[in-house]
Parts: C-alpha cells; structure tokens; sequence
C-alpha cells in the first residue's frame, strides 16, 4: 500500500515537474496561443454561419483562416509596417528631433515659466532612445513573431474544427451543470466585450484621429492614431493623453483651426464608447474599469502587445471562477 502511495505521488511529482519544463519552454510563444484563442473569439460565429450553409467544416474552418490572415492580420501587419516606417524616419533625422524638442520646450514653458529647458530636451531624447531601442527588439523578434503567427493560425483551424470547442472543455470543469453553463455564458459575454466591443472602439478612435492628424499636417499621424488605439483600451485617461497635448500645442503655435478641431473631435472620441456600445448589443459585458486597468498593466509586461486582450481577460475570467467557487461549495 504504501509503495502504491509512493508511486502515486512520485508520478504526481514527475507531471508537475514536466509540466513546468513544458511552460517554460514553450512560454516565448505564449502569444501563439492566446492570439488564436482572441482569433477563435472572434470568427466563430463567421464559422458558424459557413458552417450552416451546409460547407464542409474543413472547408468552412480554412476559409475562416484565410479570413483572418487577409482580413485582420495582413492589414494589421501593414499598418505596423507603416508605424515602423514613421519611427524609423524620426529617428533618422535630428532636424525633426530639435525642432519637435524646441516646440514642447516652449509649449511647456508658456504653461509653467519654472520648467527647465535643458531638462526638457534631456527627457525628451531620453524618451527618442527608449523608442529607438523598443523599435530594435521588436526588429530582432521578429522570427518569433513569426513562429507565433503560424501557431495562431495553425491552432485557430483545429480549434474550428473540433468544434464546438466548449463542449468538451466542460468535461474539466468542476461545477455542476448548471453553473457550467453560466460560467461559460459569462465567459462569452466577457470575451466578446474585450475583444470585439474593444476592438471596435479602438479601430474607431485610432482611425478618426489618424484623419484628424493627416487633414491638419500633423506629423506621425498613422503612429500617433495606432498609439491613441492602444491608448483607447486605458479607462477615461485613454487618447486624451495624445490629443490633449496636440490640440494644446496647435494652439500655442497659433494654428487655432487645428487646434479647434482636433479639440472638438477628441470630445467625440472620449464619448465614442457610450455612442458605439449599445449598438453592439445590450448583453455583452462590460469589464469593470479598474480590473482593464490593472489587467493591461499585470498582462502588456508579461504578454507583449497581446496582453491589452489578455490582462483584463485572464483577472476577469479568475473573479468569475472565484465567484462560481463561492456559490457553489462555499455557502
């Protein structure tokens, strides 16, 4: 009895160990991972309409592959490329430096005399550096990237394919059936939220500005509107860090129609999300402010660009547990 025992534990020993080799190892791809599971959030029900046109759920799932390769990553892809550019042609040229430098100094200095100039051009190249240097990981990650492009794709096919998916997770969820069902309702209607509704709202912010940047001759404009996209998932403090600060300097360099404009279109922006939402629908959830905070926070220094998705994702979908736990065995 006891060398079963000791055989039982040394086994449960042994799958720990091995697991967290696994982990290790296939960590730096991680993002393979979650991007098809945002991909899969997103395209299922494209799936599921090919599907019931009575296609072939192989053909159906690679069709939907290919939709999202030319659909959503090829643009994204393309619009990086465009960003790169910008970032790449801006630290290339220190004419454009010193003169975006003089500009804040005395932007900067109009609204507090007592800023130093000096220290303002130091903060300023210290930030150029810190974007020079970001650009350059990115650049020698880019095989990674790729790897984790292809594991994206190549788990979205068999995640469509084998499904519904859900239906056999529920196997290894230790509730009973009918808090299941809820926990996994919840889980949709919160994926959908991030994802799609979030997703959305940035396109629209990022986008609008991007115009607004290219109609009034503002420099960077496809990366100050990517930046602003980002920026948009950030609860009330979100594009107003980037159109703010424009709108003020346009007024300072006494260019007032610009100035009027990119002011008038940020208020837009900064009420976009209560104009767009309930036209997406009233049951998806709305992920609590401080935990998309906290969440883009804990997940952008572990995951990358990917964990703005998977930050406030993985907290709610633990306080969701931590609630279906409470009701069911602690009550």
């Amino acid at each position: 009895m006891k060398e079963k025992k000791f055989r039982q534990y040394s086994a449960i020993i042994l799958v720990i160990i091995l697991s967290l080799f696994l982990l290790y190892v296939v960590y730096k791809f991680s993002n393979g991972f979650f991007g098809a599971l945002l991909l899969y959030v997103i395209l299922l029900p494209v799936y599921k309409f090919l599907v019931n046109k009575k296609i072939n759920k192989k053909i159906a799932a690679t069709i939907t592959v290919l939709i999202s390769f030319f659909v959503i990553i090829i643009p994204l892809l393309f619009v990086l490329f465009i960003i790169g550019n910008q970032i790449f042609n801006f630290l290339r040229n220190p004419l454009l430096i010193e003169s975006m430098i003089i500009s804040s100094s005395e932007f900067l200095t109009r609204v507090s005399p007592h800023l130093n100039e000096v220290f303002l051009s130091r903060q300023i190249n210290s930030l150029t550096n810190s974007a020079a240097s970001l650009f350059l990981d990115i650049a020698t990650n880019v095989g990674v990237f790729i790897i984790n492009l292809f594991i994206a794709l190549f788990l979205l096919y068999f995640m469509l394919v084998k499904s519904p998916l859900l239906d056999k997770v529920q196997k290894f969820i230790p509730f009973n059936k009918k808090n299941t069902k809820k926990l996994i309702k919840n889980l949709k209607d919160i994926s959908y939220g991030t994802v799609l509704v979030g997703g959305i709202i940035a396109i629209v912010q990022g986008g609008l500005l991007t115009i607004a940047f290219l109609i009034f001759d503002i420099k960077g404009a496809f990366l100050w509107g990517f930046i602003a996209a980002i920026l948009s998932f950030l609860p009330i403090i979100g594009p107003p860090i980037i159109w703010v600060p424009a709108s003020l300097i346009q007024f300072f360099q006494r260019d007032y129609i610009a100035g009027t404009g990119i002011l008038i279109l940020g208020i837009f922006l900064s009420n976009i999300d209560n104009l767009i939402r309930p036209y997406l629908g009233d049951k998806i959830s709305r992920i609590h402010p401080l935990i998309t905070l906290i969440g883009i926070f804990v997940g952008v220094p572990v995951f990358g660009l990917i964990g703005i998705f998977v930050g406030p994702l993985l907290i709610s979908y633990s306080l969701l547990i931590i609630r279906m736990f409470r009701e069911e065995y602690i009550k």
